[in-house]
């Protein structure tokens, strides 16, 4: 059985304009797009994943033009013999090009994948790429990552400084030429393992820039073991913390916020998942209004 890529683009009535799907060379083969961009100058779609061929993950990104027709693919393979490449997230700069973040499987580096930041021009061509590679880091990836009006791509992610429980959640912004103007981690409270080292504790999953020039951040934290909890985060221009809030479901476990916007009043709402006290699982939507 293989799984193809699948992007569609729909009208306001949530009719479907138009579909197109993506099949990788290996017959049972799992192939995704993971993010799409819409380019507003000529209404280009962009869609970002990983494609399978010969049982090893390459990124994928697409791009098709506004009936839906594709118009060139790139693909990016990192020398790990056995490799996961993928992009997570994937934005359009004001000039045109495109701004990718995922992970990037390398042998060479201390860990093996490394968070990538990526930057091609509107025919695919790289502009520059940045690898972010921790020492004694296992699993570096960014989730997220969104351009400003001045090229600057604000990026999401998690690092992992030598195993599970040592994820810590980052955030950064890179200028247009590539160049990181600042980062940050974010650890939890927690020490020692969480939840046994079964999963990542700390994690940057979703972020936004916020219309008041401000950065949003949300993921999950670790509190005190075995629990991880919600994590929402406004920072400055700077990057500095200006205002977050924790929210824990009724058992210990895996909560996590994974979508985050605001409005044009300021008000700011996350989606992610709670962990309920019968151990299930629901879906979380909140609207906050910082008060910073």
């Amino acid at each position: 059985v293989r799984v193809d890529a699948f992007v569609a683009t729909l009208d306001s009535s949530g009719n479907e304009i138009w579909n197109a799907t993506y099949t990788g060379t290996q017959s049972d083969g799992l192939d995704a797009f993971y993010a799409v961009a819409v380019d507003p100058n000529d209404g280009s779609i962009y869609a970002a994943g990983s494609y399978e061929e010969n049982n090893l993950f390459d990124a994928l990104l697409i791009k098709y033009d506004s009936a839906g027709n594709e118009v060139w693919t790139d693909t990016i393979t990192g020398p790990a013999i056995s490799s996961l490449d993928q992009y997570n997230g994937v934005s359009v700069a004001p000039n045109g090009d495109v701004v990718l973040t995922g992970r990037y499987e390398d042998v060479n580096a201390s860990g093996g994948v490394q968070l990538m930041v990526r930057r091609v021009d509107s025919s695919g061509s790289q502009v520059w790429i940045d690898l972010l590679d921790v020492t004694g880091a296992l699993e570096d990836r960014g989730s997220y990552v969104e351009v400003d009006s001045s090229g600057n791509a604000f990026v999401v992610g998690t690092i992992d400084q030598g195993g599970l429980e040592l994820d810590d959640a980052y955030y950064a912004l890179h200028d247009a030429a590539g160049n990181t103007t600042w980062s940050y981690q974010i650890d939890g409270p927690a020490t020692g393992e969480c939840l046994n080292g079964s999963i990542s504790c700390d994690l940057g999953l979703a972020g936004a820039l916020l219309s008041d020039g401000n950065y949003l951040v949300a993921g999950a934290l670790s509190q005190d073991k075995p629990n991880r909890g919600a994590y929402v985060q406004v920072s400055d221009a700077s990057g500095a913390n200006l205002w977050s809030r924790e929210i824990d479901g009724e058992e210990d476990e895996v909560d996590a916020l994974t979508a985050v916007d605001d409005s044009s009043g300021g008000s700011i709402f996350v989606g992610g998942y709670l962990a309920r006290a019968d151990a299930g699982i629901d879906f979380f939507l909140a609207k906050y209004t910082p008060d910073y």
